[in-house]
């Protein structure tokens, strides 16, 4: 599901060898690194139904053209959800903050 990369590689080590709650956000989200891979798969899998299927090369990776895609998130834990599907693919996330203003107007 991972590339082969550093980043992927510890965190398959780490859902391997640390059981439990590792994330708990204010938002009363308590995940272990299981849920995190879950979520992480179902993400992929909601975005390479949703993106258009020319987003993506035959290694089901983003194109160059379509790698950056925003992110707007209120906790922690969806934030390291995209962040983590987005890098997955191929993609580079970008962080929006919500309670930006100039992100606000720009968006609507």
């Amino acid at each position: 599901m991972f590339p082969n990369d550093a980043i992927f590689t510890n965190l398959v080590n780490l859902r391997d060898t640390v059981p439990g709650v590792v994330i708990s956000d204010k938002y009363g989200i308590e995940a272990g690194y299981e849920d995190l891979f879950d979520d992480i798969a179902q993400l992929r899998r909601t975005l390479r139904q949703q993106l258009p299927s020319e987003s993506f090369d035959s290694r089901g990776l983003l194109h160059p053209e379509s790698r950056r895609i925003a992110s707007i998130t209120t906790s922690v834990y969806h934030f390291l959800i995209s962040f983590f599907t987005i890098a997955s693919l191929g993609g580079a996330c970008v962080p929006l903050c919500e309670s930006n203003p100039v992100h606000k107007t720009e968006l609507e």
